[in-house]
Parts: structure tokens; C-alpha cells; sequence
């Protein structure tokens, strides 16, 4: 019967004695009676395994004389969806008296569920992406290092500079500092053309001098 408030109203209160049944509820499904449910078990209906985590709770709760605030899972409508819930399981005391009875109060989180599930997705989303990223940007690192190893030991080996050109030369230097070959032609105010024929003349060389080819 408590999975069936559950699933019927948004927020609850009842009351359950230490056999776990009605004494009190303010809200009932409709087409039930308040009345025909006081008395009867709040367990009724619910799966063994929920049932048993449920009376764990409330016996402690008696036990103890200290509240408990748990959440449930819960199908809803004939859908099959799925809600959840707050649930607040308090002791109901009375001066000088041992607990009776415990006081339940339920509140629907599925909205706050759902928007915990989306930013769980976002995140791991944002944390593939940032990963991806990093991998894509250390990858092109390596590429542009290698690419440049060979011109760069070429630059700084002089007895190889009589085997390139001035303009080859220019072009080697800001290879060296970092630059791509739009840059590059921008800098020197020639085609993007023109400098990948004087990259592909000097692959040439490095092939001559048995320097590694990979630029």
C-alpha cells in the first residue's frame, strides 16, 4: 500500500505503528478509501528486497529514536516510468511514553534525479571530449616535431647549408620556429604553392644527405 501512495501523489504523510501498519495517512489513490487502508500493512505489494530494507529502516528508527531520510525508486504509471522519492522516516514522540509510531513524509525528486542523471552524462561527455582534445593535440605535436626534425638537423649542420637556396633557407628557418606553410608564405609574401615546392625540394635533399625523411 505505501508503493501505492507512492505512486499516486506527489507528497505524503502517514503514519505506520510498529507492525507496520496505517494509522494515519492524508492522502489515498484514487478510487481507495482512507478509511478501508487504516489498519491494513504499508508493505503490502512491494517486492521482498524493498520490503526488507524498509523494515530494517523503521526498527531502527524505533530502536534508536533517531530519523531517517532514505530515497526510493518507483514505477508510476502504467508506463513503466520511473520515480523517485525522499523519503523522511521520523519517530513520533511522546513525553515519557516508548515510540509507538512513526511518522513517513515523502517528497517526488525525479525532476532533481533526472537533471543529476543529465549532468552525470554532460560531465563524462566534457571529460571524453577534454581527453580526445588532448590526445588530438599531443598526436599533432608529434606529428609537427617529426615533420621538423629533419630540416631542423639540417639547418644547424653548416657544411649542408651550400645544398639549399637562400629563399629554401628562409623558408627552413621559420619551419624551424614553428610556423605552417600559410605562414610561412605570408611571411615571405609568396604563394602557399610556392613554399610546398621548396618543402618537397628540400625533402628531396634530406633524402640525398640520408637525413630523416619526414616533413
Amino acid at each position: 500500500m505505501l508503493s501505492s501512495l507512492i505512486n499516486s501523489i506527489y507528497n505524503f504523510v502517514i503514519l505506520i505503528d510498529k507492525e507496520y501498519k496505517f494509522a494515519y495517512l492524508n492522502h489515498v489513490q484514487p478510487g481507495l478509501k482512507k478509511e478501508k487502508l487504516i489498519g491494513t500493512t504499508c508493505l503490502i505489494g512491494m517486492p521482498d528486497k524493498e520490503k526488507e530494507r524498509l523494515k530494517n529502516i523503521y526498527n531502527d528508527v524505533f530502536k534508536t529514536g533517531k530519523s531517517i531520510i532514505t530515497q526510493t525508486e518507483s514505477v508510476i504509471d502504467e508506463k513503466g516510468t520511473i520515480g523517485w522519492y525522499e523519503i523522511g522516516v521520523s519517530p513520533l514522540k511522546m513525553k515519557n511514553k516508548p515510540i509507538e509510531y512513526l511518522v513517513i513524509s515523502s517528497m517526488d525528486i525525479t525532476q532533481r534525479k533526472a537533471i543529476e542523471k543529465e549532468n552525470i552524462r554532460l560531465q563524462k561527455e566534457l571529460e571524453d571530449y577534454s581527453n580526445k582534445q588532448r590526445h588530438l593535440i599531443s598526436t599533432q605535436a608529434i606529428s609537427v616535431s617529426k615533420k621538423n626534425y629533419a630540416l631542423i638537423k639540417l639547418l644547424n649542420n653548416t657544411k649542408n647549408q651550400k645544398f639549399l637556396t637562400a629563399r629554401e633557407q628562409e623558408v627552413l628557418k621559420y619551419v624551424e620556429a614553428g610556423f605552417t606553410s600559410k605562414e610561412i608564405a605570408k611571411k615571405l609574401n609568396i604563394s602557399v604553392k610556392t613554399v610546398s615546392n621548396h618543402r618537397l625540394n628540400m625533402n628531396k635533399k634530406i633524402s640525398q644527405l640520408k637525413l630523416e625523411k619526414n616533413i
